[in-house]
């Protein structure tokens, strides 16, 4: 994923660290997954989904949060990238083809067996909680958020509330 163009850059200045070349769609991986990801809810293996377009992956996490009222814990650790991403990055690029899924507990052996015959690169990096918080965790620096889904929320809606 690539931080350029992403909204994030509209609200802080970038890290010099951050790649902020524009994300490219990969024509041959990106209908690829979304084939897969329409097979999966086909098959009736996926709760909800949400792609990681406008705010990047964490967004589209809160999104799903806030639709489903449930807490939810995130570590960025088995996230799928070609290369080391920093939290930004892997938090808010826009990148093209990135979809966030909801696997229930017992689809979940079904949907990771069908996303590996398709060569999809994907990570489990989210479970929903019974807390009513967003949770975030890196490899290299631990827990980085833990923020009630509630300010999100507000934050979230703040803009509309006029």
């Amino acid at each position: 994923p690539n931080l350029g163009g992403a909204h994030l850059l509209a609200c802080v200045e970038a890290d010099p660290a951050d790649d902020l070349r524009i994300p490219r769609v990969d024509l041959t991986l990106g209908p690829k997954t979304a084939r897969a990801v329409a097979t999966l809810i086909a098959r009736g293996l996926v709760a909800s989904a949400h792609d990681c377009s406008d705010g990047g992956l964490l967004v589209a996490a809160a999104e799903m949060a806030f639709a489903g009222r449930v807490g939810l814990d995130l570590d960025l650790a088995p996230l799928p990238a070609p290369q080391p991403l920093g939290v930004a990055t892997a938090c808010f690029a826009e990148t093209p083809s990135r979809y966030l899924l909801e696997i229930r507990p017992d689809a979940l052996d079904p949907a990771v067996r069908n996303l590996r015959a398709a060569g999809i690169p994907f990570g489990q990096i989210g479970t929903f909680a019974d807390h009513q918080r967003l949770t975030l965790r890196t490899a290299t620096d631990g827990r980085v958020l833990d923020t009630p889904l509630d300010d999100l929320r507000a934050a979230w809606q703040r803009p509309l509330d006029w």
